[in-house]
C-alpha cells in the first residue's frame, strides 16, 4: 500500500518551493533564500513526527507517532549523525512502543539552501501489548528509510520520509512482520 495522493502532493509542493528559491534570480527572492532557507550552522535536532504504518507482510497497520533527538559529527547540520528515536504507535486494541539507535546521513542537495536528503538506518528494541488477549511482544526492530528535510531560518525544520520500511523479527519463534511508513514532521535545530 502506497501514501495516499493528499501525502505525496505535499512532499511535490515542497520539493518544488525549495527548487523554486534555488533557481530563481530576482532581486527580492535572493534575500529570502539567504535569511529563510539557508543551511543549517549547528549540530543537534529535535524531530517529532507522525504518519500511518501500513501492513505488508505479517504486521498490523497503525497510526505511529516519533520522537528523535540528532546530533552531527560535523558541528553543523549536515553530514553523518547519530541518533536516538522513540516511537509510539496505536491501533484498535494494540499499544507498541519502539527504542532505537539511529544512523542518519544528512546530504544537502543545493548549495547554500538548507534542503537535505537523509538516508537513515536504525536497529533497536519494538515491544506490543495486546488489550483483548493480553499476550505482550517482544521483537528486534530495524528501519530503513529516506528523509528530506528542510530547514528554516537555522532554527526550524519541517521534514517528510514518504519511504520507510519497519522490519519486526522475533528470533525465539521465527515470527517476523514488516510495515511501509509514511511519516512528516516538525522540529528545531540547536
Amino acid at each position: 500500500m502506497l501514501p495516499n495522493r493528499t501525502h505525496s502532493t505535499l512532499l511535490v509542493a515542497i520539493i518544488c518551493t525549495v527548487s523554486s528559491f534555488a533557481v530563481s534570480n530576482s532581486a527580492e527572492a535572493a534575500p529570502l533564500t539567504r535569511r529563510s532557507l539557508r543551511p543549517g550552522t549547528k549540530p543537534m535536532a529535535f524531530q517529532i513526527g507522525q504518519g500511518p504504518s501500513m501492513n505488508v507482510h505479517r504486521a498490523t497497520s497503525v497510526f505511529k507517532m516519533s520522537q528523535e533527538f540528532n546530533f552531527h559529527f560535523s558541528g553543523n547540520a549536515s553530514g553523518p549523525a547519530i541518533a536516538v528515536m522513540t516511537e509510539e504507535e496505536f491501533t484498535d486494541g494494540m499499544l507498541g512502543f519502539t527504542l532505537a539507535p539511529k544512523f542518519v546521513y544528512d546530504m544537502q542537495i543545493l548549495p547554500n539552501i538548507g534542503f537535505y536528503i537523509s538516508p537513515s538506518v536504525s536497529l533497536g528494541y519494538h515491544g506490543e501489548a495486546w488489550s483483548y488477549s493480553g499476550d505482550r511482544w517482544h521483537h528486534l526492530n530495524m528501519q530503513f528509510d529516506v528523509a528530506a528535510k528542510l530547514i528554516l531560518k537555522n532554527l526550524w525544520l519541517l521534514w517528510a520520509q514518504p519511504t520507510n520500511i519497519n522490519v519486526m523479527v522475533d528470533p525465539g519463534d521465527g515470527w517476523a512482520g514488516v510495515r511501509y511508513e509514511f511519516m512528516v514532521g516538525a522540529g528545531v535545530i540547536f
